[in-house]
C-alpha cells in the first residue's frame, strides 16, 4: 500500500521555483500551521508520525523559515557588528578571525563594518545597533563610536560600565600612589599627590569595595545579569589587597617582587585582575545560557 510517509506521497502546491509559506507547508502536510511551528521550535512535543510528515513536507518543499517572527518574539538578530579602522592591517584580520569563531559557534554572524577612519562610516554601522538590526557592536577603534549615531546611549550600558571601571581606576590610583614621592618634587599634582598619601589609599580601598556594591545594584536593577554576581568570589583578595592598603609601602620589596618600585599599583591589579576575570566570566555563561 506504500508508506504513507513518503516523500513522493506529499501534494506540493504548483509552481517551479516557488517559496512557500508556512501555510503552504501547513496545507501539504494536513496539519495546522500551529504544528508546523512546534515541529521546527519545539519537535519534542509533536507526535513522531506527525513530526515525520512535517519534516518530509519541508524538505520535498525546500522551506526555510523565515527568522523575522523569532526576531520579533526575541528582540534578537543574532548579528554582531565588529568595527575596525583598517582592515588591510593584518592585526585586526588576526582578531576580526577569532571574533567569527566564537560567533559562530553561539549562533551569531558577523557583519565586518571597515570604517576607514572615516566618522561618517562609524555613523552607518552604528545606527544598526539603533535601529535592532544587530546585536551589539565589537569595537576596535581607538574610541568608542559616536553616542549621537545611535541616539541615545541606553542607561543600562552606562550602568553596567561602572564596576569595571572602578576597578581599572583602583591600579591607576595605585600607580600614582607609587609615583606620589617622585612627582611632588616635580610638581605634578596628581591626585594622591593632592590628597596624601593615606587618604589616597583609603579612596582606592573605596574604589575597589564600590565596585562589589555596584555589581549587585546593577543585578538588582537589571542592568547586569545575576552570574556577574560570580565576582564575589574575588572577596578574599579583596581583603588582601584592604590590609596592604592599610599599611605604608614596605622599605624593601618582598623576595621575587617582579615590579618594584610599584607596590600599590600591584596590589591592585592582582584584585583586579580576579574580580575582573570572574565578572567577565559571569557574563559569558549569561550570554551562553541567554540569562538576562
Amino acid at each position: 500500500q506504500g508508506d504513507p510517509w513518503n516523500k513522493a506521497s506529499i501534494h506540493v502546491p504548483r509552481g517551479r521555483g516557488r517559496v512557500y509559506n508556512i501555510r503552504e507547508v501547513a496545507a501539504a502536510a494536513g496539519t495546522s500551521v500551529a504544528t508546523i511551528s512546534r515541529a521546527l521550535q519545539r519537535p519534542q512535543v509533536v507526535a513522531p508520525a506527525t513530526l515525520r510528515r512535517v519534516l518530509a513536507v519541508i524538505e520535498k518543499l525546500g522551506y526555510i523559515p523565515s527568522a523575522q517572527p523569532k526576531m520579533l518574539r526575541t528582540a534578537r538578530t543574532n548579528v554582531i557588528v565588529a568595527l575596525v579602522p583598517d582592515i588591510s592591517n593584518p592585526f585586526f584580520s588576526e582578531i576580526i578571525r577569532g571574533i567569527e569563531q566564537i560567533a559562530h559557534e553561539h549562533g551569531y554572524s558577523v557583519l565586518l563594518g571597515d570604517t576607514q577612519n572615516s566618522r561618517d562610516r562609524e555613523t552607518v554601522y552604528a545606527q544598526l545597533l539603533a535601529t535592532r538590526q544587530a546585536d551589539g557592536i565589537i569595537t576596535l577603534l581607538p574610541h568608542l563610536p559616536s553616542i549621537a549615531a545611535v541616539g541615545r546611549l541606553p542607561w543600562e550600558i552606562v550602568a553596567a560600565s561602572v564596576p569595571y571601571g572602578l576597578l581599572c581606576t583602583a591600579v591607576l590610583m595605585g600607580k600614582h600612589i607609587d609615583k606620589a614621592p617622585f612627582d611632588k618634587p616635580l610638581g605634578i599634582r596628581t591626585l594622591p599627590v593632592v590628597l596624601g598619601e593615606r587618604r589616597a589609599r583609603a579612596a582606592t580601598v573605596g574604589l575597589m569595595v564600590a565596585f562589589y556594591v555596584t555589581v549587585v545594584v546593577c543585578v538588582a536593577v537589571r542592568a547586569l545579569p545575576w552570574p556577574a554576581l560570580l565576582c564575589l568570589g574575588a572577596l578574599p583578595q579583596l581583603v588582601q589587597a584592604w590590609k596592604a592598603f592599610g599599611r605604608p609601602k614596605p622599605d624593601e620589596p618582598p623576595a621575587g617582587f617582579p615590579v618594584w618600585p610599584l607596590w600599590f599599583a600591584a596590589v591592585a591589579f592582582v584584585h583586579t585582575r580576579r574580580a575582573g576575570s570572574l565578572l567577565v566570566l559571569g557574563l559569558i555563561i549569561a550570554a551562553v545560557a541567554d540569562i538576562r
